[in-house]
């Protein structure tokens, strides 16, 4: 995961995941069209919430390495 551009977004994943979460809310800021296409390519979902922000999700990418 150390490729991904947005370290806090980064340190927000790491956190849930540590919480035992695997998504979160963001709408700290904007996130980047590189950022959601890096994101894509490991199987991490990037939808965007009617209210604002993003929700992401990585419960597939957990399951495809198991």
């Amino acid at each position: 995961m150390s490729k991904y551009p947005n370290t806090f977004l980064l340190s927000e994943m790491n956190v849930a995941s540590l919480s035992g979460h695997h998504s979160i809310i963001w709408n700290k800021s904007g996130i980047s069209v590189g950022v959601i296409n890096t994101l894509s390519e490991e199987d991490i979902s990037v939808s965007k919430c009617p209210g604002g922000g993003y929700v992401i999700d990585w419960q597939e990418a957990l399951e495809m390495e198991e």
